[in-house]
Parts: C-alpha cells; structure tokens; sequence
C-alpha cells in the first residue's frame, strides 16, 4: 500500500481500473503485493485475467498454491550457488528460494546433473572464469524492466550503492543455456561489473559469498529502479 492511509482508497480504485483494462485487452498483469497479497487473490477472482505475475509476494504462504491453481505465479523464483572447497553446491531446479532446507541443494557438475537449476551453464562458466564464491540468479522487476525498454549496454551507480556495484550490464542470450552463459560472461569481464541482466530474464550477481552477492542484487534493483523513474519523468 502507500504509505499514507487516506490515500488507499483511491489506490484501491485506480487497481480497480487497471484490471479492468488489463482484462479487456487480455494483457498480463505484475503486481508488487508486499504484505496485500490476501486482499489483492480476493480482487482478483471478480476478473478474468489470464496472465498474473507476482513480484515480492510476502504472506501468508499457504496462499501460494491457490494462485498457482488459478495459473499465477510468484515472480521470487531464481536459484543460488556457492563454493565450499573445491566443491560448488546449487540450488536444485524448481527449489523455492524462501524454502531451502539442505537437501534444496546439488553438487555442480559439468555437465550438469538431471535435478541442477536449469541456470547451471552460467554458474559453471562463472566459477570457471572467475575467483568467486558465490552466484545468485533472480528476477527483480525493474532489473528485467528496465533490459527490456533501454537499449543501453550498461548503466553506472548513481547513489551511495556505487561503493557495491559500479555498473549494471545487460546482455542476450536464452534462458539456461551455454549461450547465455557465455554472453553473462563476457559481459561482467567487459564492463568489469559483478551483476548482469538478461535481457527480459533475469538477474546475475557474483560476490565473496551469499551475503555479498545478495547485497549486489539488492543494489542492482534499486539502481534500476531509480534509473526507470528518472528515464520517466526526466528533470
């Protein structure tokens, strides 16, 4: 909700309004439901849309599979790997990232097993390539927003996260596939970065660990987000 509580009514209206729309021209919908998530699956059963995405759902969990029956989806899905010794561990495929208990986890092997997160070509051309201990691949929204409305092949820090992360990258490349790997790649070594987007994907960032690469993902975000507003209403 916003922040302002006389306002949500109207904010209630203009969600009304959209889902009109959205349901008339048959066009997807992405809704931020951070902590409205009960409220908004009870909205949206008085309409007939058939493409939903939730970004940042939050609670309660147990409402997750009436969504899903209802064909939406919850857009925190990604995977995670990192480096113990000489081994990298990775997330299995279709493991939910809020959900990991340690059996959530493989071996990264090349090539990679059957149950490995359908990103392993990257994260393997990574660890090849680079001295890190940690990959982390989700879908933030205005990261993959932003990769599909700019052209830009890079975009540089313009608040305090430039201490984090200088630069955000954006290359091409099909989704788990050695392609993509490639291209992620080539794209942190030449714009000397540690997070890159695919373009209308997702998210890829690198860091010393869980924690530093999380932070990078964070940082990527907000950028994007700062970086969209700024493009839309230019001083």
């Amino acid at each position: 909700y916003i922040m302002k509580e006389k306002f949500r009514n109207f904010q209630r209206k203009v969600f009304h309004e959209m889902l009109k729309l959205a349901e008339e021209f048959s066009i997807p919908v992405i809704i931020h439901s951070r902590g409205t998530s009960v409220e908004i699956a009870g909205i949206l059963t008085s309409y007939n849309l058939k493409r939903v995405l939730f970004h940042w759902f939050s609670t309660p969990r147990e409402l997750l599979p009436k969504l899903v029956e209802r064909g939406y989806t919850d857009s925190f899905f990604g995977n995670i790997s990192f480096k113990i010794g000489d081994e990298v561990w990775i997330t299995k495929s279709g493991a939910p990232l809020d959900e990991l208990e340690d059996d959530s986890f493989v071996l990264l092997q090349n090539p990679p097993l059957s149950e490995s997160s359908s990103e392993s070509p990257t994260h393997i051309k990574i660890y090849q390539e680079f001295d890190v201990s940690s990959v982390i691949h989700v879908h933030p929204f205005y990261c993959v927003l932003c990769s599909m409305v700019f052209q830009e092949d890079f975009v540089e820090s313009r608040t305090e996260g430039r201490i984090f992360l200088k630069k955000i990258a954006f290359c091409e490349g099909k989704a788990g596939s050695w392609e993509l790997a490639n291209s992620v790649v080539q794209s942190l070594r030449r714009f000397d970065t540690t997070a890159v987007v695919a373009r209308g994907h997702g998210l890829f960032c690198i860091g010393s660990s869980i924690d530093d690469a999380y932070l990078r993902c964070v940082v990527a975000e907000n950028e994007c987000k700062l970086w969209y507003h700024c493009n839309l209403f230019p001083p």
